[in-house]
């Protein structure tokens, strides 16, 4: 399956389910994805939309693998914000990159300010999606 940006992505457990937004796809790092994770798990009877209006989310990067593989199903889409879009401005090995193009050297400010990429693997993520709280669907 193919990952493309905006799929709404879940993250399975027994009873449970994680929800994340694919927010960029990089075809320079191979098999890698910048996820939105919304900080809450919806119950198997409740639906993605309620929480895709969540202000409480991290940003994590993370393998595409179990998403293609349908181990974390496709289960929507929706259109990248303008905030969104920007996410993906990152410090990595010491230079400033947007999506897949390097813009160079990161200034001071740029190395305080910026994220650094840092990608976690998908046993990580499962395990700390698994830890947040049920949301109560408003």
């Amino acid at each position: 399956m193919k990952v493309v940006e905006g799929a709404i992505v879940s993250i399975p457990f027994e009873s449970t389910y994680g929800v994340c937004k694919v927010l960029y796809v990089s075809k320079y790092f191979k098999n890698i994805a910048l996820l939105k994770v919304f900080s809450e798990k919806l119950d198997k009877n409740q639906k993605h939309p309620i929480i895709l209006k969540s202000d409480s989310f991290e940003l994590i990067y993370t393998a595409t693998k179990l998403i293609k593989n349908g181990t974390w199903p496709i289960i929507g889409t929706e259109p990248l914000s303008k905030l969104d879009r920007e996410a993906n401005k990152r410090i990595v090995g010491g230079d400033v990159w947007v999506a897949d193009e390097c813009m160079g050297g990161a200034t001071d400010s740029e190395l305080k300010s910026l994220p650094e990429m840092n990608v976690f693997n998908v046993i990580y993520l499962e395990g700390k999606v698994s830890k947040f709280p049920l949301t109560n669907g408003n």
